[in-house]
């Protein structure tokens, strides 16, 4: 099983290759959506840190010791980053929900944590059980097919050759499409898998 730091590091590594950065509040939340959707694709953690409700949403503990020093400055690539300790579904999860949310500031995912049920019912301080956020985000995924396909390993051929299955480009925001990186991630789910692996070795 990976750790929250593998989890993280894959947010870093990623934001610093398509689009520039990440702070330690937007990447808690990251984390935070990374395992509420494991949970809800595969029945399991995707990693076995507690994530607390606290003032400004879902944060994992271990995250913020390592991270705080940061405040609001951007995160640093890691060193020696290395792709080849993920699964295909795991990048495929973390390349989805970075397409989906890498465009929003850290303090709209704040106010996007603040409505769901994960947070409310723990906050202030409450430990995010796992089993209250499988049953959250499953009812998201599958109420939306869309979603459930982005999310998805290319290896996955069931959801993409479903009719209602709308592109997965239809929701990325313009603003993110500017680089050249991006725009070969959102060529196709086994190009973008590519792509990111020739990235990791260079």
């Amino acid at each position: 099983m990976l750790t929250c730091f593998d989890i993280a590091n894959y947010f870093i590594w990623i934001a610093k290759t398509v689009s520039g950065t990440v702070t330690h509040l937007k990447l808690q939340k990251l984390v935070y959506y990374a395992q509420g959707f494991h949970l809800a694709l595969y029945d399991k953690a995707l990693f076995a840190e507690e994530i607390k409700a606290w003032e400004h949403g879902p944060v994992t503990s271990l995250l913020w010791q390592e991270f705080t020093c940061y405040g609001s400055s951007p995160i640093p690539a890691p060193d020696n980053f290395d792709i080849s300790i993920y699964s295909e579904s795991e990048i495929a999860l973390l390349n989805g929900i970075y397409s989906k949310l890498g465009h929003l500031d850290a303090f709209s995912l704040v106010k996007m944590t603040h409505k769901e049920p994960t947070w409310i019912d723990a906050y202030p301080q409450k430990v995010i059980t796992q089993e209250a956020m499988k049953e959250h985000f499953k009812v998201r995924v599958n109420s939306d097919n869309s979603l459930k396909a982005h999310l998805l390993p290319p290896s996955n051929q069931n959801f993409e050759q479903q009719s209602d299955v709308k592109p997965v480009t239809s929701s990325v925001k313009s603003d993110i499409r500017k680089s050249e990186a991006f725009q070969a991630y959102l060529a196709s789910k086994k190009e973008r898998y590519e792509v990111y692996r020739r990235l990791a070795r260079a």
